[in-house]
């Protein structure tokens, strides 16, 4: 690509988008920050799905946006999409180059070229992390930082990321390390050193070198002029998950880049996409203190230890993995139990399963408190910063949700709405001491049975999308804007369980809890044990962090009225339902059993079949579990075993195993008239649903 004369201020905006909702928000903030709208110019390559057709409307309606809109089945990775944006360039002085979900500070443009002018070099480039945001435009961090690396990736792959502080310098500081969705230039650049499409992702460090080869100097910012979203989790789409062959383009850039950095011998022409000629490679490399041969930092080889892996003697055996997910959960820890979470840890684990569990079973701030937060234990470095990143992307997601807990609460107040928030934010803050103790994906909130159909209205009249009734107790909500989840319940659990508190006795028995010096009203912890006992029950205490809570709700509560607790919960027909929840946290996490329920569970043969049944299941994911006849039968014992009585007995059997569900009217579609033979219907489905399985 030949430079074309620059006689402008413009500023070319390069944007790789996959997929990204945020993209038209992104370009959106961009030109509403800008101190000088009309100089900003966009080339975007834009690649979508048919569902995400409508967005490339949406971006012709923006001033000067320039898109190359690619099919995401044909779509061949990031540097790829990179270079097809830099495609686009037509002339402007400056290119900025960013992710697709970005948001900017006032003056952003004014700010980066004022930077650009501050650097001592013929050819300067700023780039850094940026720090994070929550959408739609929550800035999460103001601190400008650094770029550094610390370990090779499967023993060819270095990362880098953010570290230390740079906001009280008065300008920006020399660095080597390039961030890709972060760096800002003159658009000369794209001619010298454009963006390799034969990479399909991990491109920084190659980027890194080449810039450094060809001469151009990288500057991190100590002024923040952006902001990244994160915390993508389940809002986005990779190329990964669209694209079966990623391993195979990965592996091939594996090899493209060891043979570029000279880790392995190559008769490769690059082309324009090779190392430059104004400076060596082994001149960035005394530099950086890296040596890329022999794979050392500053002198010592710095693998990560991820890198060559044992194997598990047994296939599939999770012991180690599972017994430090415990040990995790357990609230208090003898010194034998800490010397063993450091010899987990340190030992040659399956972290991706550790870390896929822990997100499942709501632990990943424990897990960071016991193996992070101290800085004690020396474990794979690749794990490290995968739990970093999950417990920080924890902490923007709870920010979020009370940010929009508060807004719910304070719309049904306008409306004379009661409502009781519990489980989620209220819970982490009331039991754990703040709000990011404790993971959780979603906001529950009770509201008066006879408002129930008015709070529907109101969340719906703000932005919210009505999901489905998933029981006769709740209905889901999901957010338009920041795709919060609400679950708003108009009773605390389904019919089928004993609770026959209502919620006028709920809300005179509430107590109040400041949340950002916003005074909310949530259920009693006495209730709360009650609640959670049942909810345990109901999905069978499948996650640690519902033992947990228990032990943290007694924790925080020292004074609680356990005989209120004993007594309502044996005139609602639960107390063994009580006891079963802090038999099993007794019994996995080691959680003291108070006193009052210990002495009377004593000798009940029953719950300790119930608590030895769920032990059994715990760990377990939900589809490996059983499904034959045994297992029916024994999930039967277990639900009516635990009720105490006939009557509760009957109760279950008639509107929980009995009761049609969609399911059945799924399975044969009958006008209303004939709406009780879902009652013979359901009995003969269960049985050649079982029978089924059992083949």
């Amino acid at each position: 690509m030949d430079p074309p004369t620059l006689p402008n201020n413009h500023i070319f905006v390069q944007i790789a988008a996959y997929r990204d909702l945020e993209l038209v928000p992104t370009v959106r903030d961009a030109i509403a920050q800008a101190a000088q709208p009309e100089r900003i110019q966009f080339g975007i390559c834009w690649q979508y799905a048919d569902t995400e057709l409508h967005l490339i409307d949406l971006l012709q309606n923006i001033p000067n946006c320039r898109i190359a809109a690619i099919p995401a089945k044909q779509a061949q990775g990031l540097g790829w999409a990179r270079n097809k944006a830099q495609a686009l360039w037509d002339g402007e002085a400056y290119t900025l180059q960013i992710d697709s979900h970005m948001r900017f500070a006032p003056r952003w443009d004014e700010m980066l070229i004022n930077m650009l002018a501050q650097c001592p070099s013929e050819k300067p480039i700023l780039s850094s992390f940026p720090p994070g945001y929550i959408p739609p435009r929550e800035l999460v961090s103001h601190t400008p930082t650094q770029i550094r690396v610390t370990h090779f990736v499967n023993q060819w792959d270095l990362r880098p990321q953010a570290y230390g502080d740079l906001s009280d310098c008065d300008a920006p500081q020399r660095g080597s390390f390039i961030a890709g969705g972060f760096s800002f230039s003159s658009a000369q650049v794209i001619a010298e050193v454009p963006q390799d499409p034969n990479i399909y992702f991990t491109d920084e460090i190659p980027y890194a070198v080449r810039l450094w080869t060809h001469g151009w100097d990288v500057y991190h910012p100590h002024q923040v002029v952006c902001w990244h979203f994160y915390n993508e989790g389940d809002s986005r789409v990779f190329n990964w998950d669209d694209n079966r062959s990623w391993v195979q383009r990965q592996n091939r850039t594996a090899t493209y880049t060891k043979e570029l950095l000279g880790m392995e011998p190559s008769s490769r022409d690059f082309g324009r996409y090779g190392l430059g000629s104004e400076r060596p490679l082994a001149e960035f490399e005394a530099r950086t203190n890296i040596d890329f041969a022999k794979r050392t930092i500053n002198g010592v080889v710095a693998d990560s230890p991820n890198g060559k892996k044992e194997s598990s003697p047994l296939e599939g055996d999770r012991t180690c993995e599972n017994e430090l997910l415990i040990l995790c959960s357990q609230p208090n820890h003898s010194d034998a139990q800490i010397q063993r979470i450091i010899e987990l840890a340190e030992k040659s684990l399956d972290w991706n399963y550790v870390l896929r569990v822990a997100i499942k079973q709501g632990i990943i701030p424990l897990l960071f408190e016991n193996l992070i937060q101290d800085n004690k234990i020396n474990f794979d470095w690749q794990a490290k910063r995968d739990l970093n990143r999950e417990y920080h992307g924890n902490v923007l997601n709870n920010l979020k949700c009370q940010k929009e807990l508060i807004r719910i609460l304070n719309l049904f107040a306008a409306n004379n709405i009661r409502a009781l928030p519990y489980k989620g934010v209220t819970l982490a803050i009331a039991a754990y001491g703040n709000a990011f103790q404790r993971q959780f994906c979603d906001l529950d909130i009770l509201v008066d049975p006879d408002q129930f159909m008015a709070a529907q209205a109101i969340l719906i009249d703000h932005d919210y999308q009505a999901l489905a009734s998933h029981s006769d107790h709740a209905w889901d909500f999901i957010s338009s804007h920041n795709k919060v989840k609400v679950d708003l319940h108009r009773y605390p659990v389904p019919k089928f369980y004993a609770f026959d508190l209502t919620f006028e006795t709920l809300w005179e028995q509430a107590q109040s809890l400041n949340i950002q010096g916003q005074r909310v009203m949530i259920p009693s912890p006495e209730t709360m044990l009650l609640m959670l006992s049942i909810h345990g029950l109901k999905d069978r205490w499948w996650r640690l962090i519902w033992l947990r809570d228990l032990a943290e709700i007694v924790r925080a509560n020292p004074d609680l009225d356990w005989d209120y607790i004993l007594t309502t919960a044996q005139k609602l027909g639960i107390y063994r339902t009580l006891c079963l929840g802090f038999k099993l946290a007794h019994r996995i996490l080691g959680v003291e059993m108070p006193q009052v329920l210990k002495e009377s569970i004593a000798d009940d043969s029953n719950l300790d079949w119930c608590c030895h049944y769920l032990s059994n299941q715990l760990l377990v994911p939900i589809d490996k579990l059983s499904k034959n006849l045994t297992a029916v039968l024994d999930s039967c014992r277990l639900e009516l075993g635990i009720r105490e009585g006939w009557q509760a007995r009957r109760s279950y059997i008639l509107l929980r195993i009995l009761a049609p569900t969609r399911l059945d009217r799924n399975f044969l579609a009958l006008p209303n008239a004939l709406f009780f033979l879902y009652f013979l219907i359901r009995p003969f489905r269960l049985l050649y649903q079982l029978v089924l399985k059992g083949q």
